[in-house]
């Protein structure tokens, strides 16, 4: 049987002969046949070029999601990938600065040419491919540089380069860099490179956005927080952004103080809704029915979209020009903030989101709905981009299998910020299952060794043992195992037998499990090793190269997880001191107010006193003396029994070191004894 893709040969027949003996003439190939093969050489190259985008794309997203704090090495990825897929001689990345476009990475560039690009910044302009898309705010595709009577930055000082592909990196409209490749010969680039080109713009714009909002505060974090979740959820509906505009409609309203959320989309000239939420369910057909929208209305969805830019208003109902008034009043919604989906220049749809009291929104939050609307887009491109590809090729089932496998753990992730356990109970428990394998097991470092965190593997009563092998001692990080060696390098390690592998020195673990192919992946944050995610199968035999990578993935989305649960437990341990402190600031009001409400009632402050500071120290007992003839005299209590209360005052306490109050007498300052029965004095 004949691979698919391939021209089958029929073997060579003796030709019939005429009736007068000679060879009957052979059948010609027709123009169809030749149709035929040409067809299916493009769509092979098609498919080919498919996949090997979809790759690029994948590994650029898993680099951002590495490198939050990291922006370098995501713009070094992007340039490598733009130049390799692109099949340019050169590419460059530029961040603008307000005046002037800088480099910041560049791929397959000589010194001599980075140091001149270093020295001559870009301002927008006509004088360059990369002032013009900086100017314009569009993709500039320049055929040959060398004829083009504009073009004067570096043409003929540093390089005689020709065909030229710029893409602006744009957020709302503001220019935030640019992505230059180039070709030595003039050969344009294909539609397909620029609209990838113009996916890395878009892509390139998040990674910002994430560091610029990991850098701000806890609202800042918040922020984050929920982009992540909208970028897992696009992860997880490459086929569907109905679940997409589904989160970002709630994490809109949560971060935005809204009770009503609507994304819509640009339909010709009709706007359709694509997700409501917080409209009553008795009310939400009566919105409905107003879409589509003609984009002559006034409402703020329609002058969003008309406009392409944000509209803001702080109470509809006193705004003139809002004809949807009777909507509002039935829905219950008074100010409303609308902000434009952009994709290469044009409007193709806005994020509405409103209060139920008037009021403006901060500009934190417009920013927020902005970086939501990108990724909105982004979710529509992914969307069709994956419709495109499937109508040629039913390849990808693997992938997207694996895909899902992801979003799910990115699923568990989400809803399981604050249960760590839970979630890398779900990662180990999904690389079993996808990698085929039976065992699998989730390590955290503790200095130079690592300890169990989780495990999942079939043969219940074989994986215990070694379960319980692994909770009473710890992995040396060595190259005695798959593990421990995966720790020391950093890196993945993959070894089809460890049987046959003379460095494999970790037999205990192998003979209760009779593992035979293994797989370390290790847990990176900022370069440092976290941890490490183990595979083994029974059979000896190597793990795919999607396998690797998906366990690679995995490992990823544990250190997300891991951070997640890091930064919440801080957060939650400032909240505790802060709510402490609240406490003790509210306790000492209250007796400050009853100081001022009692001048002259002197027992029931100090009644007062004593109560409160046996709250707030959590203590069972608090007693205030005051000093007369030398001794001292209880003059409140709290805690004490009628007979020890009879006894104290009936003792005044004397002013030696044989009691507490004596001892803070004769050193003049706070004094702590944890056990008085231990104190020999």
């Amino acid at each position: 049987m004949a691979k698919r893709g391939q021209t089958i040969r029929k073997p060579p027949t003796a030709r019939k002969r005429s009736s007068a003996g000679r060879r009957a003439p052979a059948p010609k190939r027709t123009k169809a046949d030749v149709d035929t093969n040409t067809e299916v050489v493009t769509l092979k190259h098609e498919l080919a070029e498919a996949r090997e985008q979809q790759a690029a794309t994948s590994e650029l997203l898993k680099v951002i999601g590495r490198s939050t704090f990291d922006l370098q090495s995501v713009f070094e990825a992007l340039a490598e990938n733009a130049g390799r897929l692109c099949e340019a001689k050169r590419s460059f990345i530029f961040r603008f600065d307000g005046q002037y476009l800088r480099v910041v990475a560049t791929h397959n560039v000589s010194a001599e040419i980075k140091a001149f690009v270093e020295q001559n910044p870009i301002a927008p302009g006509r004088a360059s491919a990369t002032a013009r898309a900086a100017l314009e705010r569009r993709t500039v595709h320049v055929l040959d540089a060398q004829t083009d009577p504009e073009y004067t930055y570096g043409s003929r000082l540093v390089e005689p380069f020709r065909t030229i592909l710029t893409v602006p990196m744009l957020k709302a409209g503001e220019l935030l860099g640019v992505i230059l490749v180039y070709r030595l010969e003039m050969r344009p680039f294909a539609d397909s490179q620029i609209a990838l080109l113009e996916t890395f713009a878009d892509q390139a714009v998040i990674a910002i956005e994430n560091s610029r909002l990991f850098n701000e505060t806890k609202e800042a974090l918040e922020r984050q927080t929920a982009t992540a979740d909208v970028l897992n959820v696009i992860s997880r509906s490459p086929t569907d952004a109905a679940p997409v505009f589904e989160v970002i409609g709630e994490r809109a309203e949560n971060l935005c103080n809204a009770e009503i959320s609507v994304v819509s989309v640009l339909d010709g000239d009709l706007i359709k809704v694509a997700g409501i939420r917080g409209i009553r369910r008795d009310k939400v057909e009566l919105f409905r029915a107003h879409f589509p929208m003609p984009l002559d209305r006034k409402t703020v969805t329609a002058r969003t979209i008309n406009s392409g830019t944000v509209v803001h208003i702080a109470d509809v109902l006193a705004d003139t020009t809002y004809d949807n008034k009777v909507l509002a009043e039935q829905t219950g919604y008074r100010s409303g903030l609308g902000v434009p989906m952009h994709h290469k220049g044009q409007v193709v749809g806005a994020i509405f989101v409103a209060r139920t009291e008037p009021g403006l929104f901060s500009q934190n939050q417009i920013r927020l709905l902005e970086i939501f609307a990108d990724q909105a887009v982004i979710a529509i491109q992914n969307v069709k981009m994956f419709q495109e590809v499937q109508a040629r090729t039913r390849d990808l089932q693997e992938s997207l299998q694996q895909q899902t496998a992801t979003a799910d753990v990115l699923k568990v992730i989400s809803r399981s910020t604050f249960d760590l356990q839970t979630v890398l109970d779900a990662l180990v428990e999904s690389a079993t299952h996808l990698c085929e394998a039976d065992h699998a097991w989730l390590f955290q470092r503790d200095g130079d060794f690592l300890r169990f965190k989780s495990s999942f593997g079939h043969g219940t009563a074989t994986h215990e043992r070694i379960r319980e092998l692994f909770q009473r001692r710890t992995v040396p990080i060595d190259r005695g195992s798959i593990t421990g060696r995966s720790a020391l390098g950093a890196c993945v390690v993959h070894v089809a037998d460890v049987l046959a592998d003379p460095d494999y020195t970790f037999i205990e673990a192998q003979e209760i499990g009779g593992y035979r192919a293994a797989l370390g992946a290790p847990l990176l944050r900022d370069g440092k090793v976290a941890g490490v995610i183990f595979v083994a199968k029974t059979r000896p035999e190597p793990f795919s190269t999607k396998q690797i990578e998906l366990v690679t993935t995995f490992a990823d989305q544990a250190v997300i997880a891991i951070e997640n649960a890091r930064l919440f437990e801080e957060v939650k341990a400032k909240t505790e001191d802060l709510t402490e402190s609240l406490q003790q600031q509210t306790a000492t009001a209250d007796v400050l107010k009853i100081i001022s409400r009692s001048s002259v009632d002197l027992e029931t402050v100090l009644d007062t006193l004593v109560e409160t500071v046996a709250r707030l120290c959590r203590a069972d007992q608090a007693l205030v003396f005051r000093r007369r003839d030398g001794l001292y005299h209880l003059a409140a209590a709290h805690g004490l029994s009628e007979e020890a209360r009879k006894f104290m005052l009936a003792h005044p306490v004397p002013g030696d070191r044989g009691s507490i109050s004596g001892r803070v007498e004769l050193k003049r300052r706070a004094v702590h004894i944890p056990d008085i029965l231990q104190d020999s004095e």
